[in-house]
């Protein structure tokens, strides 16, 4: 079994080098990426989707961002944060190439 190394990065950090850890090691934490504000704001959204669905999964219920049912209007806090946030755009960007679409298999755990 091979344990990915996650690399811990400030999000004043060069682009390129999350870039070079995330092909290296396939995991990246960036600290202080959100402030408690966002990640509340962020947790308020998703679990307004989450009390409100029938279970999905066979362990209960799951919010994935690849389902086409979640819309970018049902989470406008986390939607916009990502679109003003070209530190994380360039990362997605460079990272993915023309597979760079907003919906790709990202899990919100709450």
């Amino acid at each position: 079994m091979n344990i990915k190394v996650i690399k811990n990065l400030n999000n004043d950090v060069d682009s390129k080098d999350v870039i070079k850890n995330l092909k290296d090691d396939g995991v990246v934490v960036v600290n202080s990426f959100l402030d408690k504000n966002y990640i509340l704001d962020f947790r308020s959204e998703l679990f307004s989707i989450y009390n409100q669905m029938k279970p999905n999964y066979q362990f209960g219920k799951i919010i994935r961002s690849d389902d086409k049912s979640l819309k970018l209007e049902k989470i406008p806090i986390i939607a916009d944060f990502f679109k003003k946030n070209l530190w994380m755009k360039e990362i997605i960007k460079n990272y993915m190439g023309d597979q760079a679409v907003c919906h790709r298999d990202f899990f919100f755990i709450i």
